[in-house]
């Protein structure tokens, strides 16, 4: 008889292996996935201690893995001597409320993709390096719909906020150029650019100001509507002035 009684409890440590041997296969398994992945991605559980650090997370933050794991995340690397909440942190607890209060200058909004996700944007200086970086947080949820923990991913946008900028620079300064030519063109009949141009014409000058003068600097002897850099400076606001005066 106590052979018998036996086997259940081997068949119940057997199971129990067998458990433990396919969480830590999945876990390796998702730990290489992550590893792979270009984004900068880290999860926390419900302790918000840091359960997966990948590669990217470490190349971007300066960050060894082995230093982050089982630790809640050290909010200083992402806001120099700052100890605060991360989006994930803040996510994790549903806490929308401190969110909005750390996050609402951020370009704080919820995720129209991923339930329960929130992204924001920030500009960040990290390793010393000033960078434009975005990111979104999800919770986790396990198959009974139960919080497990949460993730973020980090993205750096600098380079695309860097020609997204220079881009609208030109369009700038493309504008200002056809606006001056309209000057030069309409100079012997004001009315209709008064009416339609003064405003705008005014508003555009005071954006791209300090451009034209970095551009006067790089180049001196560049024309805009076939007028230099230094005339413009000195007499386009005049010239702006005695038309609205007419």
């Amino acid at each position: 008889m106590p052979h018998f009684q036996k086997i259940p409890n081997q068949f119940a440590v057997a199971d129990r292996q067998a458990q433990e041997f396919c969480l830590g296969f999945e876990g390796d398994c998702l730990s290489s996935i992550m590893d792979v992945n270009p984004i900068s991605t880290f999860v926390i559980n419900t302790d918000h201690h840091v359960v997966v650090w990948n590669r990217a997370c470490e190349i971007l933050t300066g960050v060894q893995r082995e230093k982050a794991l089982n630790h809640p995340v050290d909010s200083r690397i992402f806001y120099s001597g700052q100890y605060r909440p991360l989006l994930v942190d803040l996510v994790l607890d549903r806490d929308e409320s401190a969110m909005r209060r750390w996050y609402d200058n951020k370009n704080l909004s919820q995720s129209t993709n991923i339930p329960e996700a929130y992204e924001a944007s920030d500009e960040l200086v990290i390793q010393g390096e000033k960078r434009n970086l975005y990111f979104v947080a999800a919770t986790i949820r396990d198959a009974t719909g139960k919080i497990v923990g949460a993730m973020e991913t980090i993205q750096d946008i600098t380079d695309r906020s860097q020609l997204l900028n220079q881009l609208y620079q030109a369009q700038k300064m493309e504008a200002l150029g056809a606006l001056i030519a309209g000057v030069a063109h309409e100079i012997n009949n004001p009315i209709n650019l008064i009416m339609y141009n003064i405003p705008l014409l005014e508003k555009i000058w005071q954006d791209v100001l300090p451009v034209l003068n970095d551009q006067a600097v790089l180049s001196p002897h560049r024309k805009y509507g076939g007028l230099r850099t230094d005339f413009i400076n000195n007499h386009l606001m005049q010239l702006i002035s005695d038309m609205d005066m007419a």
